[in-house]
């Protein structure tokens, strides 16, 4: 089984994804677009900048798991 990122801890939903989603672990900011929802703005840095930006943060996801077990031949 090939798993293409190590977990960083051993508790549930510390998989890291290179997806952006709903979450509470923030990942990044981005340059808002018309028609963006308005409660991912970062008024904070609206008030410092006089820009506009979207707060990003990481997808969770579940890590599928198959285990096979075989009865052992004497």
């Amino acid at each position: 089984m090939l798993v293409p990122a190590p977990a960083k801890s051993s508790l549930k939903g510390e998989r890291r994804s290179k997806a952006r989603g709903q979450s509470v672990e923030f990942a990044d900011y981005r340059n808002y677009v018309v028609g963006d929802d308005f409660r991912y703005l970062d008024w904070n840095l609206y008030g410092r900048l006089d820009r506009l930006f979207l707060k990003l943060y990481e997808e969770e996801r579940e890590l599928p798991v198959t285990i096979f077990l075989m009865p052992a031949s004497r």
